[in-house]
C-alpha cells in the first residue's frame, strides 16, 4: 500500500510540475516582452532596426513624443510618415554594423514601462529611452528620448 502510494505523489508532483512548466513557457512576461523592444534596437541587420521598433508604435491607439537635441514633436494618428522620420533621425546611431550595448534596462510600474539602452556606435556612447503603456496584452512606445 505504501509503494504505491508514493509511486502516485512522484508521478502527481512531476505532472503538476511539468504543467506548471508548460505554462510558464507559453506566457510571455511583461519583462521579456519589454527586453525584446531592446533586442529590436540593437540586433538583427542595422537597416531594419527602425522599422523594428515603429512595430511598438500605434498611432491610432497612443500618441507618440519624441525628444531629440532639445527639440520635441507629438505624433498622432495622421502621422504615420512624419514619426517614421522621426524615429529614423533620433535612432540613427543605432543603425551601424558597429554596435556594442555596454546597457539596457527594463522598468516596470503598472502599466507603464520604461526601456533604456546605452551603446557603444561607432565609437561613442549613445542613449535612447523609451516610454511605453500597456495596451491589451502587449506595450506601445508612447515616448522615444534620444540624448
Amino acid at each position: 500500500m505504501r509503494p504505491r502510494f508514493v509511486v502516485h505523489a512522484v508521478v502527481a508532483t512531476f505532472l503538476i510540475g511539468g504543467i506548471a512548466f508548460a505554462a510558464d513557457a507559453l506566457v510571455e512576461s511583461d519583462r521579456e516582452q519589454l527586453e525584446q523592444l531592446a533586442s529590436d534596437l540593437t540586433a538583427g541587420r542595422a537597416h531594419q532596426r527602425v522599422d523594428a521598433v515603429l512595430r511598438w508604435t500605434d498611432l491610432s491607439r497612443e500618441p507618440v513624443s519624441v525628444s531629440r537635441g532639445g527639440n520635441v514633436s507629438h505624433f498622432d494618428e495622421r502621422d504615420d510618415h512624419r514619426l517614421a522620420e522621426s524615429f529614423a533621425r533620433a535612432l540613427a546611431p543605432f543603425a551601424t554594423s558597429e554596435l556594442e550595448v555596454v546597457q539596457r534596462s527594463v522598468s516596470i510600474d503598472g502599466d507603464r514601462a520604461t526601456v533604456a539602452v546605452r551603446a557603444r556606435a561607432d565609437g561613442r556612447l549613445v542613449d535612447v529611452s523609451f516610454r511605453l503603456a500597456r495596451s491589451g496584452q502587449g506595450w506601445l512606445v508612447t515616448q522615444l528620448r534620444a540624448l
